[in-house]
């Protein structure tokens, strides 16, 4: 093994000694986090701050970059294709349409196509606290307790596993109710995008 250059070391323990702001609130440690009232607020923060300039509903068909090191967007939408021209453009997509925008760009990009990306699907499930069993494992004083279970293959379920959503963000669980959150398909039940 080769030991990392003493500059690397200093930097990583500094990095490692740096805490977050004291704005900041420090999770549990292990604990999951999130943002408050989900990750859809990355999105919808970024729209607010963004007002008019940020647009739905459009699909990139084609990047180019000019010799001046802007990029050029292809775009339709429902008023019909349009070009855009940007400084700066972060492409975050499924490997099969990046490569296809990105490869024109930078020919190794086609490799992504060759990522498999298997259909996991989320359903969320509400019970009322009153219909837990209390003294079953994953439950104290009638709540659900914990992380979640993973279901394994030999109990013949579709489910891939349910995570505690009202244990693990409280502020997401409505009075009275258990909130789980189920998954289906994964790369041993791709044919789950079929469940009715």
């Amino acid at each position: 093994l080769t030991s990392l250059p003493r500059s690397s070391r200093i930097a990583a323990k500094k990095a490692k000694q740096d805490t977050a702001p004291s704005s900041l609130p420090a999770p549990p440690r292990g604990a999951s986090a999130s943002l408050k009232g989900g990750l859809v607020k990355l999105a919808s923060t970024a729209a607010e701050y963004l007002g008019d300039a940020a647009r739905s509903g459009w699909a990139v068909t084609s990047l180019t970059r000019a010799d001046d090191g802007s990029y050029t967007a292809r775009i339709t939408s429902a008023g019909g294709e349009r070009t855009v021209t940007a400084k700066t453009v972060v492409v975050a997509a499924p490997s099969g349409p990046a490569s296809s925008i990105l490869a024109p760009l930078a020919p190794a990009a086609q490799r992504l196509s060759e990522v498999t990306s298997p259909p996991v699907f989320a359903v969320t499930l509400s019970y009322p606290s009153s219909a837990l069993d209390p003294a079953r494992p994953c439950s104290a004083g009638g709540e659900l307790e914990g992380f979640g279970v993973l279901v394994p293959r030999s109990e013949s379920l579709n489910s891939l596993g349910f995570q505690f959503i009202s244990s693990m963000f409280p502020d997401r669980r409505p009075a009275g109710e258990e909130v789980l959150l189920s998954y289906f398909g994964g790369a041993q039940n791709p044919r789950a995008a079929e469940m009715a």
